[in-house]
């Protein structure tokens, strides 16, 4: 069945559309001004396979290899995961000469035989759906006829509760069927639907879709398709409406993305510098914002956060990946921190690490640290945001505050005495792939950041009205019980106990996340930092979860095993550092980093110390915890840090890397603010125009949007403590 194709003169509409498709292969801005965190071949490290595209209903992969192949549709709950459009020239595939990356669109074009093929695929917003709009140029000074075919496969299409770990696939065959104007495929009561301006047609039962043309030289045809997948009908209805103005659909997405966009600048804070590639590292980590955030009738939280997401893999919820930006995250959105702190409280945190995205049930074993993850979530949740009120809202008929006292005591006896935890020999902590139990058992990090456990659940339970007044004095006990038993004179280092109580060393990254949170001393605190080198832990592009003398560094074992860490870790212990008056360390972990901005559209769970590389044996290749980075910038470099009475403190450093550093626009416990940093000293700009001046070093504390100087910042307040 033939529809109409629309053919443009140039120097006409046509010389309008041109640089949507015509990008700049040696830039790394937007050719259009639009978006700066787009990213081109010269710059984009990220394989094809990985690359994809998300509008917070549906996602697909952009291989960048062909113009314009889509690979995949998810759609929670709908999956085809071996879904395959490839437009094709005389049967062929074009091969890419240059692509560009935007958040929700991928635009790619290459030639062959005198032609230029151009795609810009674009998924529209609050849809699951898409839009490819294909521009075929004939450069060549002859006239060419031919035929531009989408090629296709017959997909599979399953509609599921299970979005765990692993990307999602299908596996039951959909029936495929002529629609007018369209080619549909059925499964059950789900369906995928074709529509396209074109001859579509079932050839054997072989999908088809063909778009004749005859071009003069230099002249330019447009051609249309759209997919929606979703409910039979609701698919059928989706496409046909959105076929029947492609470029109206377009133009109103690209306006919702960069009405999105302005919301992130809007809420959170902008960062001005002369180091270009810190304000881009600082922005690519707010767009996780964007990636991450799912919506519609198929997530039981709406907004959802996944912990990936894109191209269908890892979209669950992992305790450990949100607990991360625990600060950030009620800054951004507090209701949705809310909402998914007490949909983890809703499950078992003691037997679980994750809950799905559909039916919120709980899934995979204990982690240990979903204690300091929850605890985490709730005592920042509440002195970001000042909700105490949310202390006595109510998860499985028990408050909040219940379940603080409840998870601040996993594994120990409250009325007991204080012990080192035993946390068994899952290999559940490091992961560590050489051997089972490499690092199990009596772990100092996670004995050592009980500490910080005891101090949150103290404050937020006296918050409630509820103190328990055997918590601080049990982080005592615990600080003094983790040097005698643990910390080890000759090695500057901490033991951990194996499963005979054996003292081992495992030189892990992890020990560096207890800074901050007073559990070291002054020996410990020089112990570990003479360990902070470029020898052991410290590479050119970021930091080694183990480090380099370790005898079971695993080359193959990124996140935890050496070869690199966790995206976050380097940022985290950066934060740490700031916080507990080492600048300098701070500093060097994100100078070591700052590539990150520019080389990939969004992170995945692990990068490389020694090399601009990422872990690829993994389906999360965008996770939500990157924001971390843009958390450990504002709360960390900047020093900003909300008092539980409302008041604000900001203690910044100027990093070693750049000449200036401003936040515009910081918005924060009923405080305004404008921030500038120099070497010797900052000043804080309030509404009205009001500048307060300290030296560096020293504090200012806003309050009722008046400001004064303090000589340090506050540690504890009225029995609280501040961490």
């Amino acid at each position: 069945m033939k529809r109409r194709v629309l053919f443009l003169t140039m120097g006409l509409l046509a010389a309008a559309l041109w640089p949507l498709f015509a990008q700049s292969s040696d830039s790394g801005a937007d050719p259009n001004g639009e978006d700066p965190l787009s990213i081109g071949p010269v710059d984009n490290i990220m394989r094809p396979e990985h690359l994809g595209i998300a509008n917070h209903r549906m996602t697909t992969s952009v291989p960048y290899e062909t113009v314009g192949t889509v690979a995949g549709l998810w759609a929670v709950p709908y999956v085809s995961s071996d879904w395959r459009l490839v437009p094709t020239l005389g049967g062929e595939p074009v091969a890419t000469s240059d692509y560009r990356w935007y958040p929700a669109r991928f635009v790619s074009s290459g030639g062959r035989d005198g032609l230029d093929l151009q795609s810009h695929v674009v998924l529209i917003a609050g849809r699951r759906a898409a839009v490819g709009e294909l521009s075929l140029r004939n450069r060549s000074d002859k006239i060419k006829e031919g035929a531009l075919t989408l090629s296709l496969a017959a997909p599979t299409l399953d509609k599921t509760d299970e979005w765990l770990f692993g990307t999602r696939t299908s596996d039951t065959p959909a029936a495929a069927a002529e629609e007018p104007g369209a080619l549909c495929f059925t499964q059950g009561e789900s369906g995928i639907c074709l529509a396209a301006e074109g001859e579509l047609s079932l050839d054997d039962d072989r999908p088809r879709c063909r778009f004749d043309y005859s071009l003069r030289p230099n002249q330019t045809a447009v051609f249309y398709y759209t997919i929606a997948i979703g409910p039979a009908e609701e698919a059928r209805r989706t496409a046909e409406q959105i076929s029947a103005d492609p470029r109206r659909a377009v133009a109103e997405s690209l306006k919702a993305y960069r009405a999105e966009r302005e919301a992130i600048a809007e809420r959170l804070p902008a960062l001005e510098s002369d180091n270009s590639q810190w304000v881009a590292f600082y922005n690519r980590s707010l767009l996780h914002f964007f990636t991450n955030r799912w919506e519609g009738d198929g997530f039981l939280l709406r907004p959802y956060y996944a912990t990936g997401g894109m191209s269908g893999g890892c979209t669950c919820c992992y305790l450990w990946n949100f607990g991360e930006p625990w600060e950030i995250l009620p800054l951004w959105d507090p209701e949705a921190a809310k909402a998914h702190i007490k949909q983890f409280l809703s499950i078992d945190l003691t037997e679980h690490f994750a809950f799905t995205p559909v039916t919120g049930a709980g899934y995979g074993p204990w982690y240990m640290v979903n204690q300091e993850k929850i605890l985490g979530l709730i005592y920042y949740y509440v002195r970001v945001s000042g909700d105490t009120a949310f202390l006595a809202e109510q998860v499985n008929g028990r408050t909040i505050a219940d379940h603080i006292a409840e998870q601040a005591y996993v594994r120990e006896d409250p009325n007991g005495p204080v012990e080192l935890i035993d946390y068994g020999s899952s290999n559940s902590h490091l992961e560590l792939r050489r051997a089972s139990d490499l690092y199990n058992h009596v772990m100092p990090d996670l004995n050592g950041r009980r500490y910080a456990n005891y101090l949150m659940a103290d404050t937020l339970l006296r918050l409630a009205g509820r103190p328990d007044e055997r918590l601080v004095p049990r982080a005592e006990t615990l600080k003094a019980l983790l040097k005698e038993r643990l910390w080890n004179r000759e090695t500057n280092w901490f033991d951990f106990l194996d499963g005979d109580s054996r003292p081992r060393t495992r030189w892990t990254i992890q020990m560096y996340k207890l800074f901050g949170c007073g559990v070291l001393d002054q020996e410990q605190t020089a112990g570990l930092l003479s360990h902070w080198n470029e020898a052991e832990f410290l590479g050119p592009y970021g930091v080694h979860s183990l480090a380099k003398q370790d005898e079971w560094f695993d080359p193959a074992d990124v996140d935890n095993g050496g070869p690199g860490a966790c995206t976050d870790f380097g940022p985290q212990i950066a934060e740490r550092f700031y916080k507990s008056g080492h600048a300098a360390e701070g500093d060097d972990i994100l100078r070591r980093m700052l590539w990150l901005g520019s080389r990939m559209p969004y992170w995945g769970d692990s990068v490389y110390a020694s090399e601009m590389n990422y872990r690829h044996d993994t389906p999360l290749q965008c996770m939500f915890d990157s924001v971390t980075i843009a958390q450990s910038i504002l709360f960390g470099t900047f020093g900003i840090s909300p008092r539980f009475d409302g008041a604000v403190e900001v203690t910044p450093v100027l990093p070693s890397f750049a000449r200036y550093a401003n936040l515009r626009h910081v918005r924060l416990r009923g405080e305004r603010f404008d921030l500038e940093v120099r070497r010797d000293g900052f000043t804080v700009i309030l509404p009205g125009g009001e500048r307060v001046d300290a030296p560096a070093g020293k504090t200012i504390e806003l309050s009722g949007q008046k400001g004064r100087v303090l000589d340090s910042r506050t540690r504890s307040e009225n029995g609280l403590i501040l961490y």
